[in-house]
């Protein structure tokens, strides 16, 4: 008697289009992750640079702020790929110069994105 688990899993190894596919929705399901998780990014700046604001507003605002500027900040994020290596290589040295970097553009950002919602807020 065999185990299913295995069945499924030499199933998959013969036909390689299985394995395509599963690449593909998997990459997929990545990709709409790393969206999500960049469209909500600039909460927590919202609520440390203004901490008397909620959360449900820190969260609108910061959506509205990364409209428009969510490619530049997946070009941002994916543009330290290569300091990953770094980073391993020098034991986190340059971990806080890309936090340093990435919070001055986040901060500019999210004033940018304050100040749109304050002049929305103040039309209705």
């Amino acid at each position: 008697r065999q185990n299913p688990f295995l069945a499924a899993a030499e199933f998959m190894l013969r036909s390689p289009w299985l394995i395509a596919l599963s690449v593909i929705l998997w990459s997929g399901v990545l990709l709409g992750m790393l969206i999500i998780y960049l469209r909500y990014i600039l909460c927590k700046y919202v609520l440390l640079l203004y901490p008397d604001v909620g959360v449900l507003q820190a969260i609108r605002v910061g959506r509205q702020a990364i409209k428009g500027h969510l490619w530049r900040t997946l070009l941002f994020y994916l543009g330290y790929g290569a300091y990953c290596v770094l980073l391993v290589l020098s034991f986190g040295l340059y971990r806080p110069a890309r936090h340093r970097r990435f919070s001055t553009y986040a901060a500019e950002l999210t004033r940018a994105g304050w100040r749109d919602y304050c002049r929305r807020r103040s039309r209705r």
